[in-house]
């Protein structure tokens, strides 16, 4: 196996148990209440753009990104990542 498929493989198995690190947290029914919590904050459902102020878009941006990336780690842990594999 070359360097780089070992070092693509280790990257991939790092990503994957911090998706169900944090998915661990998120999933529980403490996580889901803060979890509805920072979305709310961030404004997760909403466009976050601000006419005239490109540094307030960006700043709302970053706060939704957050919450985007929660939940797109807990997708992949529920996409089927095994803990007993990644952990």
């Amino acid at each position: 196996m070359s360097d780089t498929s070992e070092q693509l493989k280790k990257a991939k198995l790092v990503a994957m148990r911090r998706a169900v690190k944090l998915a661990s947290v998120f999933m529980t029914k403490e996580g889901e209440i803060a979890l509805d919590m920072l979305e709310k904050e961030s404004g997760y459902r909403e466009a976050g753009y601000t006419k005239g102020d490109p540094y307030d878009t960006i700043y709302r941006a970053g706060k939704r990104d957050m919450v985007v990336f929660i939940h797109e780690m807990i997708k992949a842990t529920k996409k089927g990542i095994d803990e007993a594999d990644v952990v």
